[in-house]
């Protein structure tokens, strides 16, 4: 055999040995089993849950509702020029809104001629004077929130002091009321002229501070179809 051919089969037999070693590598790395790895599981520690304290909120007092003060000589007159929207009690005259509504409302179960229109104007204020009169108070035209208590719990004149006892003063005022609705009847009657009668109606309406504004005038334009307390 020549020199050549023995160097290509010792070349040929360390390519099958490094084959051999390669394989047997690998296959004691296929054969091996794996290692398993166990990671212990520790159970987490809850957090101890607190409860807020409850908080209890403030109690609020609303002070107390102070009635201002009105000196008398700031009272406005009747018939009013105008009307002002009340703010609260005491009412007084040219005041207007629901108070003063209510306070009509609680007088007509005394005084059924009133107007129920929410305008403090004359003929209110003659009712509250007359019960201010008779009960021995100042005739202010005035009227707290105590005084309108009263007059919704009244059941009668005689509970707010309004009956057989009235003053002087109060009894002019009811024979004035008397003879003005005395001359209502007798000039309806005399002159027998409805076209009067109905003019003068037709001027009451929205006009509840005039004289004649009566419950006989009511009634009496009542009857010529013109209402004058549903006008105001």
């Amino acid at each position: 055999m020549n020199q050549q051919n023995r160097s290509r089969m010792v070349r040929r037999a360390a390519g099958i040995a490094v084959l051999a070693v390669v394989g047997a590598a690998c296959g004691g790395s296929s054969d091996g089993d794996e290692a398993e790895v166990s990671v212990p599981v520790t159970e987490a520690t809850e957090a101890p849950v607190t409860e807020a304290p409850a908080t209890v909120a403030p109690v609020v007092t609303e002070p107390p509702v102070v009635e201002e003060t009105i000196d008398v000589a700031d009272i406005p007159s009747v018939p009013c020029a105008e009307y002002v929207t009340e703010s609260g009690y005491p009412l007084k005259p040219c005041d207007s809104g629901v108070l003063v509504e209510t306070l009509q409302r609680d007088l007509e179960s005394l005084f059924p001629a009133i107007a129920i229109d929410g305008l403090y104007g004359g003929q209110t204020f003659g009712f509250i004077e007359q019960i201010q009169t008779a009960s021995g108070a100042e005739a202010t035209g005035l009227v707290s929130e105590e005084l309108a208590g009263q007059i919704a719990a009244a059941e009668s004149l005689d509970d707010l002091g309004v009956g057989g006892d009235a003053t002087a003063d109060t009894v002019a005022e009811e024979t004035a009321v008397e003879e003005t609705e005395a001359e209502a009847e007798t000039e309806v009657e005399g002159d027998g002229d409805d076209q009067t009668t109905e003019e003068l109606c037709n001027e009451l309406i929205g006009n509840p501070d005039a004289e004649e504004f009566t419950a006989t005038m009511i009634e009496t334009c009542s009857d010529l179809g013109i209402d004058l307390v549903g006008e105001g």
